[in-house]
């Protein structure tokens, strides 16, 4: 073994031993002292592995967070007692209802917040594709749209044509920073995908990554479990750790060195949305809400979606399946669903709300799963039945301590998630290819074109909501069977060497792509 390798090990060891002391103090504090039970059998490196991770972990938390899941379990919460009642009429607005003129009112509203800065959209990227057959972070997604491009670079694209629009309509350059929770499980691939793909053409500065945090996970007894002899069991924190998870990575302080007031937070497996919806923001500014949700209206009473309602006069999300049939099928004097609002995880909140809500112990949601451990001779285990406990936060939980909630209806273009493969053939990528066509279709259509037996997909970058086709598409008639491509112009002059796919794929009888230009 050569000198300098050595030196590094002994420097290795020295600190290791360092933290061994004050490690050791909190485990048998917290009666964990388990997790070192193989500690004489690991090398320097998986030693210094174990103990910087369990350096990461806030004991005294952890035992709170585990009392505080045992007694959700014991109390298996229901909502059996308690009042439940949708969102009033004063806290609802709609966008299918409130008229052209108010809707061009918000969304100038919107442009304009844009465009001095005061807007950011934050992505919630933490899942990877497992459900999907994939292994890769959802936002890396395609859904074989005639473009090929990913849910991310759709996304990435609307926020660059908002740029565009509120730049011309204050006649500055604008930035719209976007900022992407993502996971220990996606962070890096998504990191090194934004890098190789030159963050499609947004500011590197401008994109701002951040892990959520994660918790160890628990047996009923309340020991944290090791899934290998150096490696404690840990499972992301949900989409409540969002607000901590700012504060701990500098997120707060980096919008408030830009001047942001408003984050419209989304998932970004919801290929339809909206992002930085400027009519949403111009709505949340004129009713002067802190935290706000997007709603459609479900069309029927166990629709497969939460319900936002108030529950002993909190706002708070009840799930679908936990929603009785009674309360589910009531429907008003117009025969209408009374519980309508259905959540589709899309959020506004104020910049001063979400510092708030970092200080706030949302309330926990507690599941049990099966986890792999090392049992007490060090043997690797996978359990038949659930042998641990998840602890996690949703982000909805902070609708209790708003003082200014609203919702806001929109139509279903606005929502597809993608949850399921394909064969499910419900919220899955064909249906989010066959959403998001059906939209632009509508778009071309109302304009003119003429789109029988043809598919035609609008880039971003050409259009944010339907704007800007005028006689690039009035009048079309698009070939039979073709798959079309409509882009900017920018794109248009950069794909020109894309051209010759057209023959290609006639000679391989594939549909053809046909590029319209400006």
């Amino acid at each position: 073994m050569s000198q300098d390798r050595l030196t590094k090990q002994k420097e290795a060891l020295c600190a290791t031993c360092t933290s061994m002391m004050d490690i050791k103090v909190a485990l048998d504090k917290y009666e964990q002292t388990h997790l070192l039970s193989f500690y004489g059998h690991l090398s320097i490196e998986e030693r210094k592995s174990l103990l910087d991770q369990l350096a990461s972990i806030d004991f005294k938390e952890a035992r709170e967070m585990f009392q505080e899941a045992l007694e959700v379990m014991e109390q298996q919460e229901s909502l059996t007692g308690k009042t439940i009642e949708p969102v009033p009429i004063s806290e609802f607005g709609s966008a299918l209802t409130c008229g052209e003129a108010k809707i061009q009112e918000y969304w100038n509203a919107g442009l304009h917040a844009i465009g001095e800065g005061k807007v950011a959209a934050l992505v919630l990227c933490g899942g990877q594709g497992t459900r999907l057959g994939l292994d890769i972070p959802k936002g890396m997604i395609s859904v074989n749209l005639p473009s090929g491009k990913t849910i991310m670079q759709i996304h990435i694209e609307r926020i660059k044509r908002l740029q565009e629009l509120s730049g011309k309509l204050l006649g500055k350059q604008v930035v719209l920073p976007l900022y992407v929770l993502t996971s220990e499980a996606t962070h890096d691939q998504i990191r090194v995908f934004l890098e190789e793909n030159e963050y499609f053409e947004l500011q590197k500065e401008d994109i701002v990554l951040f892990k959520q945090g994660m918790n160890p996970c628990f047996t009923f007894e309340g020991k944290i479990i090791l899934s290998e002899k150096n490696v404690v069991a840990m499972a992301p924190d949900g989409t409540g750790g969002l607000y901590k998870a700012m504060a701990k990575n500098g997120i707060f302080a980096d919008m408030e060195k830009r001047g942001v007031r408003y984050i419209y937070v989304f998932p970004i497996d919801n290929i339809m949305a909206k992002v930085a919806d400027p009519i949403f923001v111009g709505y949340c500014m004129e009713t002067n809400s802190d935290c706000a949700a997007k709603v459609i209206k479900k069309h029927k009473a166990k629709q497969n979606v939460g319900n936002i309602c108030k529950v002993d006069g909190d706002y708070s999300v009840v799930e679908y399946s936990e929603i009785s049939d009674e309360l589910a099928t009531q429907t008003d004097d117009q025969g209408e669903l009374r519980f309508h609002s259905g959540s589709i995880c899309i959020h506004m909140f104020t910049l001063d709300f979400m510092k708030q809500m970092a200080e706030v112990k949302l309330k926990p949601h507690v599941a049990k799963k099966k986890v792999p451990f090392v049992d007490e001779e060090g043997v690797k285990r996978k359990p038949t039945k659930p042998n641990a406990v998840k602890v996690e936060r949703f982000v909805f939980e902070a609708f209790k301590f708003s003082r200014g909630f609203v919702t806001w209806e929109v139509g279903y273009d606005e929502f597809s998630p993608i949850k399921n493969p394909n064969s499910v053939k419900y919220e899955c990528p064909l249906t989010a290819r066959t959403d998001l066509l059906s939209m632009h279709k509508s778009y071309v259509e109302k304009l003119g074109g003429v789109l029988e037996h043809a598919e035609a997909e609008v880039s971003p970058l050409l259009s944010y909501a339907g704007e800007n086709l005028g006689d690039r598409v009035k009048g079309v008639v698009f070939p039979p069977f073709s798959s079309t491509h409509i882009q900017s112009e920018e794109e248009y002059d950069k794909n020109q060497v894309d051209l010759s796919y057209q023959s290609f794929s006639q000679l391989f009888n594939i549909k053809p792509t046909m590029i319209l230009d400006g």
